[in-house]
């Protein structure tokens, strides 16, 4: 099933406003293959759906205000990769967190199948407090 590219776009903002936002995962048994796997710089591997809806649900109690927006999303001419620039922020037990990421979504049959992330890990571990800011020379 190919699906129009503004209802791929459409399926972003549900999964960012009800999966990350407010923790209602159920919407991505309809969206994601079971076997969904995400590939995150800082978590490394998250296979399959129920693992993923996990790693939101974690993200969300260590971040009870966790919010996730798209900047901006485009779909290539085939249907097949979705491209997405977003923001994720919120506030931990180590204070605020805020960063800015892309994601390279592999569609097939209208459900998501793979998730590449992309970000700068640097920034997150140390907004995180794992590691220290550099000082100055």
């Amino acid at each position: 099933m190919i699906l129009d590219p503004e209802e791929y776009i459409a399926q972003v903002e549900r999964i960012n406003d009800e999966a990350w936002n407010t923790g209602e995962v159920a919407l991505l048994d309809a969206l994601l293959v079971p076997e969904f796997a995400s590939y995150s710089p800082l978590t490394g591997a998250t296979v399959g759906r129920e693992a993923y809806e996990e790693s939101i649900l974690g993200l969300r109690q260590a971040y009870s205000d966790l919010q996730h927006k798209s900047m901006e999303s485009a779909l290539d001419p085939a249907h097949e990769l979705l491209f997405s620039r977003w923001t994720l922020s919120g506030t931990g037990a180590q204070g605020p967190i805020e960063f800015t990421g892309m994601s390279l979504t592999r569609i097939r049959d209208g459900r998501w199948v793979e998730k590449l992330l992309y970000f700068d890990t640097l920034d997150v571990l140390r907004q995180m407090g794992q590691i220290p800011e550099a000082e100055a020379t």
